[in-house]
């Protein structure tokens, strides 16, 4: 990326959707009251939810310990582990890797036969707690409006085929497909995440897009 390149945070949605931020070189503050990029009136933004910096012409976000997290939209494949988080249209989603299997030497209560191993995908709601859930045994489980292993109808922003996690042992590797949304992973708290014009932030009701100007 060129030094003389001009960065600039553009709100896509959101209480503020078509305002515009230049960003300076340096570190640029975004939250509900500190910062450059300020959204007071998001109840999901902590007073300095993530910083963006500039450098050399390159640029990056970091997430500041937020209670709710920043998330980047996802331009390949992207690898999960047990309880990483993401969000596709307007839910958030936690893979909660393997289900402990049932040993087979102890009582159980009885239900449904028991796949050899199954893999969690479940939607958190406001306040954490956890909401719609599915247990799939892969290696494939499919997110989306409808027809999908764990859906959403009412969710104007999903795609009837949003998202896939291909599932093993380890963990998973998350897939979006082709949707005009996209599909977004939670930045780990202190990292700094690399960005280029085109890329897209989530943080709070905010959508961000960085663009050229």
């Amino acid at each position: 990326m060129s030094n003389q390149l001009r960065l600039k945070v553009t709100v896509v949605r959101g209480r503020s959707a078509g305002s515009a931020f230049r960003l300076p070189k340096g570190m640029i503050g975004a939250g509900s009251a500190k910062g450059l990029l300020l959204f007071p009136d998001d109840p999901y933004l902590a007073p300095l939810h993530a910083t963006f910096l500039v450098k050399d012409g390159e640029l990056a976000v970091r997430d500041e310990a937020s209670p709710s997290g920043t998330f980047v939209r996802i331009k390949k494949a992207e690898r999960l582990a047990p309880g990483s988080l993401f969000a596709a249209g307007d839910h958030l989603l936690r893979f909660g890797g393997p289900l402990e299997p049932i040993s087979p030497n102890s009582p159980t209560a009885y239900g449904a036969p028991a796949s050899p191993q199954l893999f969690a995908v479940e939607e958190i709601v406001v306040g954490g707690r956890p909401g719609r859930a599915c247990a799939r045994p892969g290696p494939v489980i499919s997110v989306g409006r409808n027809g999908t292993d764990l859906s959403f109808p009412g969710d104007k922003h999903l795609a009837a085929r949003h998202c896939e996690l291909h599932v093993d042992p380890g963990g998973a590797t998350l897939r979006d497909l082709g949707t005009a949304d996209g599909t977004y992973v939670r930045l780990p708290p202190g990292v700094e995440y690399p960005l280029v014009p085109g890329d897209s932030v989530r943080i709070g009701m905010q959508l961000l897009r960085i663009e050229q100007g």
